[in-house]
């Protein structure tokens, strides 16, 4: 599902950087116009243990991080890339969920934005 990702192919991870540099990359290289009618760039910084643990649910969303150290395109080291992936548990079945639903918890001890 990296390698795809790398390549343009839509899939549920989300990509992180490790490195400043490359996350100011991808933020700014599609400069806004003075006409685009929101000319704001923003970078986000994800912690995903701030106290050092992390309690999961199975029913309430969740993040899982992948990464760094996952067989793929060398775009992925170059990039410093690692990866989170929103789940949780449907009738004993693992669904994906959009990241936001695990954001918007707001809990004190794990995934902060």
């Amino acid at each position: 599902m990296v390698y795809l990702r790398h390549h343009g192919f839509p899939s549920p991870l989300l990509d992180w950087t490790q490195s400043p540099y490359v996350a100011a990359f991808f933020a700014f290289r599609s400069k806004p116009t003075p006409t685009d009618e929101d000319r704001n760039v923003a970078i986000y910084s994800y912690v995903e243990y701030p106290e050092g643990e992390k309690r999961v649910s199975g029913h309430t969303a969740s993040l899982v991080g992948l990464g760094p150290y996952i067989l793929t395109h060398k775009r992925h080291y170059t990039q410093q890339c690692e990866y989170t992936i929103c789940k949780k548990d449907v009738d004993q079945n693992y669904v994906y969920c959009p990241h936001e639903e695990a954001f918007s918890r707001n809990t004190e001890s794990q995934d902060h934005l």
